[in-house]
C-alpha cells in the first residue's frame, strides 16, 4: 500500500512537470509563428511609415512596399521530364519540397514518369490541392516533379523563399483557400488562372532577403530551445520509469 501511495505521488508530481515542458513547446511554436508572420507581413523597421492594404485580412503595410498579381511576380515555365538524370521531388507539408525516398508522410510511388515536370531550384513549387494549407516551398535542388503540382519561376526582383513564408501566413492561406475550386476538403484545386489572380504585397528584393535570413535565424533559435525541452522531458520520462522500477523492486524505501 506504502508503493502504490508513493508511486501515485511520485509519477502525479513527473506527469505534472512533463504536461508543462509539452505546453512551453507548443507556446514557443505559437510565438515563433507570430514573429514570423510579423516579420513577413509587417517587415522589421516597426518605426517604418504605413499605408492601407488592398488585401482582405491585411489592414497595412510599410509605405513603400506594393500590391502585385502573382502573374507579375512568377511565370510557370516548367519542361517535361524526358528521363534527365534528375530525383524525383514530393511536397511534404511540414519539411518541404524533399526527395522522394525521404518523405516521411505516405507519398504514393510512381512506376512511370511520363508527365511529370521538371523544378530549378529557386522555383515556388505548389501542391495545387492543399493550396489552402500553404503547401508553397522554394525548392531547395533540381528534381522532377508529378504534373499536380504547379512549379512557378520567380521573376527578376522576386525571393521564392520569401513569398513561401508569406504564402505560409494565415492571411494568405485564408486568400488561397477562397480562391480554390471545388466543395470539398481535400479536393480544392487550385489552378493556374486563379494563382495569377491573387494580389501579393511585395517589399524590395533586399528586404524580402532580409526578412528570410531573420526568419531563418529566428527558426534556428526557437528550435534549439525545443530541443533542450525534448531533452528535459526525455530526462522525466526516464526519471519516472526509474522511481517505478525503483518502489516495486525495493531499491528505495518508502
Amino acid at each position: 500500500d506504502r508503493i502504490v501511495a508513493f508511486l501515485d505521488q511520485k509519477t502525479a508530481e513527473i506527469d505534472a512537470a512533463i504536461s508543462k515542458k509539452e505546453r512551453l513547446i507548443e507556446l514557443l511554436g505559437e510565438q515563433k509563428d507570430l514573429l514570423v508572420s510579423q516579420a513577413v507581413l509587417a517587415g522589421l523597421n516597426s518605426e517604418a511609415s504605413r499605408k492601407p492594404c488592398e488585401i482582405d485580412g491585411i489592414e497595412s503595410i510599410p509605405s513603400h512596399w506594393k500590391v502585385i498579381a502573382n502573374r507579375r511576380l512568377f511565370k510557370e515555365k516548367a519542361k517535361k521530364y524526358k528521363g534527365e538524370a534528375l530525383p524525383p521531388l514530393s511536397l511534404s507539408q511540414k519539411d518541404g519540397l524533399v526527395p522522394t525516398d525521404e518523405m516521411k508522410e505516405r507519398s504514393l510511388k510512381t512506376s512511370s514518369y511520363e508527365h511529370f515536370r521538371i523544378c530549378r531550384a529557386g522555383d515556388l513549387v505548389l501542391n495545387r490541392f492543399k493550396a489552402h494549407l500553404g503547401v508553397f516551398f522554394a525548392a531547395k535542388q533540381d528534381g522532377v516533379v508529378t504534373f499536380h503540382y504547379g512549379i512557378y519561376t520567380p521573376e527578376q526582383g522576386v525571393s521564392s523563399k520569401y513569398f513561401e513564408l508569406l504564402f505560409h501566413t494565415n492571411s494568405f492561406r485564408a486568400i488561397y483557400a477562397g480562391a480554390s475550386n471545388g466543395m470539398t476538403v481535400g479536393l480544392q484545386n487550385l489552378s493556374n488562372q486563379n494563382f495569377y489572380d491573387v494580389k501579393s504585397i511585395c517589399p524590395p528584393l533586399s528586404e524580402q532577403i532580409t526578412i528570410v535570413n531573420y526568419v531563418i535565424d529566428l527558426e534556428n533559435r526557437y528550435a534549439a530551445l525545443t530541443l533542450s525541452i525534448e531533452k528535459e522531458l526525455e530526462s522525466l520520462r526516464e526519471l519516472k520509469k526509474l522511481a517505478i522500477a525503483n518502489a516495486v523492486t525495493g531499491h528505495i524505501k518508502v
